[in-house]
């Protein structure tokens, strides 16, 4: 056999070899999603027993990255780590919720200003977020 040929078939089998080798990495999970744990959480914000719409909820570990997401129309969210992931790292965490204010039209000249201007309101509380189960919170706002 000359050594061209047998050259071309080294590199095929590296070839061969390599493309196992990742696709074995894959599937055991080297290369996949990593990152710290993460316990389910999900909730509800209210205001007077009444659901807040559209606040952004974000949960702040005391170690580790944050967590946030927006609650729908009935006051419903459901975390997502900072790389897309679902939950938040477990333990401790500052929660702080925001609700937009009120904002003002650019003037025109002709229009009346809105008779309550309301800026934006950020409410803090604690909690606890677990990492087996699902965390299913009820969050109520103070005025």
């Amino acid at each position: 056999m000359n050594t061209e040929m047998a050259g071309k078939r080294t590199g095929r089998r590296v070839v061969v070899y390599l493309t196992a080798w990742v696709a074995v990495a894959a599937l055991l999970g080297c290369g996949g999603t990593s990152g710290p744990e993460l316990g389910k959480v999900k909730g509800t914000v209210t205001q007077k027993g009444k659901p807040l719409a559209d606040v952004d909820v974000m949960f702040l570990p005391e170690r580790g990255a944050p967590s946030s997401a927006k609650t729908d129309a009935a006051g419903n969210f459901e975390l997502k780590f900072n790389d897309g992931r679902p939950g938040a790292v477990p333990g401790k965490h500052q929660v702080l919720i925001t609700i937009p204010g009120t904002e003002l039209p650019p003037p025109t000249g002709d229009e009346q200003m809105p008779e309550v201007v309301k800026p934006p309101v950020e409410f803090r509380k604690q909690v606890e977020v677990s990492a087996s189960g699902e965390n299913d919170l009820k969050i109520e706002v103070e005025e």
